[in-house]
Parts: C-alpha cells; sequence; structure tokens
C-alpha cells in the first residue's frame, strides 16, 4: 500500500532508532485546515479512506458505513474505474439493482452469453435498434406474437418464405382479404384481377447499422498523458539525456529529456507503459571512503 502525503497535510514523525537523522512519517492526522471527510460526532460509524485530485479540487473515495440498519460500502471515482479480474467474477444481489448511464455503454463478450429472466422482460428503445444474426435466428411464443409497425414491415428471404397456420391464414389491406381456412379460400374486394398488369409493391430493404467495436472505442477514448523525470540519487537531473518510451500498444517513441531531466507525452493509451533511458556516456562507480576513515579524519580536524 503506498500513501503519499499532500502538501499542507499534518503528518506524525517518527525517527528511527532515535536519530534526528532519519525521520520517517508514520502518519497523519487532521486539523482546523485539513478536516475529517464527514463532520463528527454526526458520521461517527463511517471509515473513510477519501484523496484528493492532485492539482484539481477533485477526490477518490472508498467508505463503510456501519450504523446497525444502514450499512452501505460507498466507492466514488472522481473520474473513472478500471476493474481487471484474471479469471471468474460473480455478482449476487438479492434485491433490486439500478443502472443510470448518462452516455454510450460498449460491451464486447467473446465467446456465448447466456440471459434468463424468470419473469417479464420490457425495453424501451427511443429510436432505432438493428439486429445482425450471422447464423440463424429462432423465436417462439407460447400464445400471441404480435407485431406492430406504423409504416411498413418488410419480410424478405433468399429462397423462400413459408408461412404455416394450423386454422386460418388472412391477408388484409383496405376492404379486401384473403382467407384461407379448412373450407376453402375467400377472396373478397371491389374487383379480383387476375393476370391484368400492374407491378408487385416493394419494401425498404435492410438498413441497419454495424455495431461499434467497444474496445477500440474504449481505447480511443482512455488517452492519458504521461510525464516522467530521471535524476541520480543526489537529485541531480540528467538533462539531455535520450530516452525511448514502448507504450502498452506496441508503440515506440523516442525523444531527449530536457534541463530538468524531465520528458511529456500526450495521447498515452490505457496499459503499462516502459521507459528505457539511453546515456552517452558510460556510468563510472567513483571510489568512496569508508566510515571509519571518514569518522577519523572528521576526529582529527575536531582535535586540532
Amino acid at each position: 500500500m503506498m500513501a503519499i502525503p499532500r502538501v499542507g497535510h499534518e503528518v506524525v514523525v517518527h525517527f528511527l532508532n532515535g536519530d534526528p537523522d532519519q525521520p520517517i512519517i508514520t502518519g497523519r492526522t487532521y486539523n482546523a485546515n485539513n478536516v475529517t471527510p464527514y463532520p463528527l460526532p454526526e458520521h461517527k460509524t463511517k471509515t473513510v479512506i477519501r484523496t484528493e485530485t492532485h492539482q484539481g479540487d477533485g477526490y477518490n473515495e472508498l467508505s463503510f458505513e456501519d450504523q446497525s440498519g444502514s450499512e452501505k460500502i460507498y466507492l466514488h471515482a472522481q473520474k473513472d474505474t478500471d476493474t481487471l479480474v484474471e479469471n471468474d467474477a460473480t455478482t449476487h444481489i438479492k434485491h433490486n439493482q439500478s443502472t443510470t448511464i448518462d452516455n454510450d455503454r460498449y460491451s464486447h463478450i467473446k465467446v456465448n452469453d447466456h440471459h434468463t429472466v424468470s419473469g417479464e422482460a420490457r425495453t424501451k428503445i427511443a429510436k432505432s435498434q438493428t439486429l445482425m444474426i450471422e447464423g440463424e435466428l429462432h423465436v417462439k411464443a407460447g400464445k400471441v406474437w404480435v407485431n406492430e409497425a406504423g409504416t411498413e414491415i418488410h419480410i424478405k428471404a433468399g429462397e423462400q418464405v413459408i408461412i404455416e397456420a394450423g386454422n386460418e391464414i388472412t391477408l388484409k389491406a383496405g376492404g379486401s382479404f384473403v382467407k384461407v381456412d379448412p373450407s376453402g379460400v375467400s377472396l373478397s374486394g371491389a374487383g379480383v384481377n387476375l393476370n391484368s398488369g400492374g407491378s408487385a409493391g416493394s419494401g425498404s430493404g435492410f438498413a441497419g447499422e454495424m455495431p461499434f467495436n467497444a474496445k477500440a472505442l474504449i481505447q480511443e477514448e482512455k488517452k492519458h498523458i504521461m510525464e516522467f523525470f530521471y535524476m541520480d540519487p543526489e537529485l541531480q537531473p540528467y538533462a539531455g539525456t535520450k530516452y525511448k518510451a514502448v507504450l502498452s500498444d506496441g508503440t515506440e517513441l523516442t525523444g531527449t529529456l530536457d534541463e530538468d531531466g524531465y520528458a511529456k507525452l500526450e495521447n498515452v493509451p490505457n496499459g503499462v507503459a516502459r521507459i528505457h533511458y539511453i546515456s552517452d556516456e558510460a556510468f563510472v562507480d567513483t571510489p568512496r571512503e569508508s566510515i571509519s576513515k571518514v569518522v577519523n579524519r572528521l576526529d582529527s580536524l575536531l582535535g586540532e
């Protein structure tokens, strides 16, 4: 776990072995300027982990409410939430679930999708819906199947269309109809025309749209800025050092650090990036005096 105090936080400092030259921060504490996330004692049953946005006013939070009858886990992400599960993920909700998405939703199931509803399923779509199936489509209704369109229903098959009914088939348009039942075939209309010319009507045809590639869209939206420094153990920058950045998608970017040993890359995709530094000069580890020699030399100087 890593939790670095921010500028302005009041911290608790201990010293290793009581040595004032070896301070270590062991905690943080609240004060008048850095108050608790929720007022006390009103929220005394809350346990809160809240961070602060760097160079901003937002925060991320994970909190636990332990009041009997009001237990709750709350998660707040100031921007994005990414979840990676290396194997299975299981969710069991014993009551209701509600989801609201203010923009688009993308999903990509690479193998099979199984969906079972023990009660009713209701879907309302304000605009258009496209269903594209490369294999077969089977629909079965236990009792009634009703399709209604405000303007047109177009049924087209590459080879044959078969409409079969156990008792009756009726085609009706305006005041005319064709009825087929066990008693025979009935035609009724202002006139019945056979081989009298004219032409058949035509439908609109398929005009559906392919779905977006969920992964590609998400990766395109989630572009980031990456900043990095390169310094020696004395915190002196390696100015002018060349670097090569290998991004998560395999892209390689090269450049040179500025006078502060700093570089900034934009439009970086999600994932792990590796930075390789290329030095023009070979590193030479200069010998250092032993501690005993340094102490002896200091003693001799103090003795003088």
